[in-house]
């Protein structure tokens, strides 16, 4: 129902008994009526304006707070939390075999020139083995610069973000910081769900389909190291089992040892039945 804005006030004032009181200062009454006008539908009652509110207005009315708020860039710290970082995609790494094989070729060869000059004489030999050295340091020098390349460009992004995207997740996010701020919670929900269901003001399916594509190569990342840790776990294991093997045999080695070492006189007094017996320390305890 449409109602005149002194009812509105008194409702404030009975939950904020200092709100009759800020009504006084200045412009306040003017500045509250016009914004009321801004997210009401008013009517003119005999010379007396009157407010009914209009959750479409009010929906408006952030909204345009929210595409002048997101503009440009949110601040940097919002930027960085909200906005780069939900849109970073998993990193891939791709296998570099041919490097790798190139690698060792070049690694291989100042090692067969350097044998190919043994039957030479001693000065020559000497100047040889000198030039070659050089000549691997400078191989081994580009070999690693190589490797160093080949690993910066194997490592991309799975998806990079439009910048419509980029855009969208920006207005998104400002969207909801406004909202939170100013807003009560039970509407907060309904202005979601009433942006959600009118595309023409703004359509969020290009960031939806973006963010979706992102969950599922992050799944897949992590599938893929939770088998990496697996498949590691896994080699470890065998590694400790060896190990438990080596040192068995080891001991029973040691012990056959000692045993090949002993008498028979020795082998012979083990086979006795000492039961019921004094030990030899018996013997030689001070008497009381």
């Amino acid at each position: 129902m449409f109602v005149e804005s002194d009812e509105y006030f008194d409702q404030l004032s009975k939950a904020s008994p200092h709100f009759s009181e800020i009504l006084r200062w200045g412009n306040i009454r003017q500045l509250l009526e016009s914004r009321m006008a801004t997210v009401c539908d008013s009517v003119d009652a005999g010379g007396e304006l009157m407010y009914r509110f209009s959750q479409e207005r009010l929906l408006a009315e952030v909204l345009s707070k929210t595409k002048r708020m997101s503009e440009k860039s949110l601040p940097p710290s919002m930027e960085e939390k909200f906005v780069a970082k939900a849109l970073e995609a998993p990193v891939l790494g791709l296998k570099r075999e041919g490097t790798m094989a190139t690698a060792t070729t070049h690694s291989s060869a100042p090692a067969l020139k350097l044998e190919s000059t043994e039957s030479q004489s001693s000065t020559r030999s000497t100047e040889t083995a000198t030039s070659h050295t050089s000549e691997a340091s400078t191989t081994a020098t580009s070999v690693a610069d190589e490797e160093a390349a080949a690993a910066a460009s194997a490592l991309k992004a799975s998806i990079q973000a439009s910048p419509e995207v980029t855009q969208l997740q920006r207005l998104r996010i400002a969207f909801s910081f406004i909202c939170s701020s100013y807003i009560i919670p039970s509407l907060v929900t309904r202005l979601k769900q009433q942006l959600l269901e009118q595309k023409e003001l703004v359509d969020f399916s290009p960031l939806d389909e973006y963010l979706a594509q992102v969950a599922k190569f992050r799944q897949e990342a992590a599938s893929s190291r939770s088998m990496g840790d697996y498949s590691r776990k896994h080699v470890l294991d065998e590694e400790e089992l060896m190990d438990r093997a080596e040192k068995k045999r080891k001991m029973e080695e040691d012990e056959k040892r000692k045993k090949a070492g002993e008498s028979r006189g020795v082998k012979n007094l083990k086979k006795v039945n000492t039961t019921g017996m004094k030990k030899m320390s018996d013997f030689f305890k001070k008497k009381t």
